[in-house]
């Protein structure tokens, strides 16, 4: 199955989304969007603690999704800053 993936925020990250506003939030919007695209791109790692879950930097803030290949999905568990997220 090629062409994007469908993208799913969990009920957390959508509360996550919405505490930003202006440029941030317009920054982490596209950079969600970009996971569509390309979940493994720039930006991107696997985190240690599961093999499921990667992060995507933004600047300061982090998205943590996890890819379904089967699904062909991403789903976006939480969206914040470096310090607060993990």
């Amino acid at each position: 199955m090629n062409g994007p993936y469908r993208l799913t925020l969990k009920p957390r990250a959508q509360r996550d989304l919405d505490r930003f506003t202006g440029e941030i939030l317009q920054r982490l919007r596209e950079a969600i969007n970009e996971l569509s695209h390309d979940p493994r791109g720039r930006g991107t790692k696997k985190l240690k603690v599961s093999d499921s879950i990667c992060r995507k930097r933004c600047g300061n803030y982090r998205i943590l999704y996890e890819i379904d290949d089967a699904a062909h999905e991403v789903v976006v568990h939480r969206v914040g800053d470096r310090k607060d997220v993990y």
